[in-house]
């Protein structure tokens, strides 16, 4: 009985221990489907709040993009157009280069093909040479055991010798002189005469004595170079392209000024101060005109990182002119803007706000764009306010100056 009474607890004690375990597991897995289901809600929660992230910032982005005007779209893309421009041209320039250079490449290696084969023929000929003499030998020897034509009275027949080579160059030679020669002769003649016909003086109308006229005198403009380059335009926005295919055609030195005069093909004029601000969209306020002449010099200075233009405007009252450009500075780059597409700007300042420099006892102000020496400096001086797009040509035009003035 005891023995029954002690298996029976034993299977009691076994069963409840099944029991324990059962229901244990039942919490562990209990525990583990809370822990999933908390684990996909804080995912979901990840998901919905990085989807409101995104259509906030779509939303802040189609609000910036609603915020530019039409014509500033449109600005924008005629200053990309100007660049993609540029760049299509020194793409355009670097092709040609590269095919002038095969060209002579290939002309090189034809000279040198030529050479080599007029060498050969020179070998060639000379071989001929001696075996013409070796077989010339021969028949001189022959003749000694042989009878002459004459005594056989059988007249011998000359044959003609082919030219050599040389001769048939020298021959040519001397035609093609003489034709040159009768050509330059006649060219000669002909602007000889018409040399003579145009200096001939012709007849002149008396002059008749006009009433005296007072000239105003014509205010100082900045001379950077004796020479001046006309560029002939339709309209101040053509200024652009004339600018464009000059510095692509034209090869500037390093160090030297170019100066231009603007000019308009229907009336020969220099054009007005207002059109070349208006073309390059510079805007002052409108008490700084009262300061200015309407005389201005424009510029181009070539140094070793490229070309950097610049202009001078002559003025009237140098008083107040300095607090009226520090107050203007905010506004610089933004007015700027077109001026130094000629110069591909890409990037903002390096540093929006201008800066102190003294060269030789001047002062002037300067904001930088690029560390290729790229930048907006301006310096008023006793006559001129003076712009330039890098430190390099500020500091030479103020070279200028003081040598005119010593």
């Amino acid at each position: 009985l005891e023995k029954a009474k002690r298996e029976e607890e034993e299977k009691r004690r076994i069963e409840e221990e099944r029991k324990r375990r059962e229901e244990e597991k039942k919490k562990w897995e209990e525990r583990k489907r809370l822990e999933e289901e908390r684990l996909k809600r804080e995912e979901e929660e990840r998901k919905r709040l990085e989807e409101e992230k995104r259509r906030e910032e779509e939303l802040k982005k189609i609000q910036e993009e609603k915020r530019y005007t039409e014509k500033e779209l449109a600005e924008k893309e005629w200053i990309r157009m100007e660049r993609e421009r540029r760049r299509r041209i020194e793409e355009e320039r670097r092709r040609r280069e590269e095919e002038r250079r095969k060209r002579v490449e290939e002309e090189l290696r034809a000279l040198r093909e030529k050479a080599k084969q007029e060498k050969e023929k020179a070998i060639v000929e000379e071989i001929r040479r001696k075996a013409r003499k070796e077989a010339e030998r021969r028949k001189r020897t022959a003749a000694k055991t042989i009878l002459a034509p004459e005594e056989l009275g059988i007249t011998p027949r000359e044959v003609p010798r082919k030219p050599s080579l040389i001769q048939k160059i020298l021959v040519r030679l001397v035609v093609a002189i003489l034709i040159i020669a009768i050509l330059g002769t006649a060219l000669f003649i002909f602007w000889y005469f018409q040399k003579q016909r145009k200096t001939s003086p012709p007849s002149t109308p008396t002059p008749t004595p006009t009433p005296e006229t007072i000239i105003p005198p014509t205010p100082p403009i900045l001379e950077v170079n004796p020479k001046k380059t006309i560029l002939e335009i339709s309209s101040p926005y053509e200024i652009y392209t004339a600018l464009d295919k000059f510095t692509t055609e034209q090869k500037i030195p390093e160090g030297k000024f170019v100066q231009f005069s603007i000019q308009n093909k229907q009336t020969q004029e220099e054009i007005s101060l207002s059109e070349f601000l208006s073309a390059f969209k510079i805007e002052f306020p409108i008490n700084f005109f009262a300061k200015f002449e309407d005389a201005f010099s424009f510029f181009v200075y070539s140094q070793h990182t490229g070309y950097r233009f610049g202009f001078a405007i002559t003025l009237k009252d140098k008083e107040g002119v300095e607090d009226m450009m520090k107050a203007w500075e905010s506004k610089a780059e933004s007015n700027f803007e077109y001026f130094f597409v000629l110069m591909n700007k890409e990037n903002p300042a390096l540093n929006p706000n201008f800066r102190d420099a003294v060269y030789r006892g001047r002062h002037f102000r300067y904001i930088t764009f690029s560390r290729e020496d790229l930048g907006l400096c301006y310096w008023v001086s006793d006559e001129f306010l003076i712009f330039t797009s890098s430190y390099e040509s500020m500091k030479k035009i103020i070279d200028l100056l003081i040598s005119e003035n010593e």
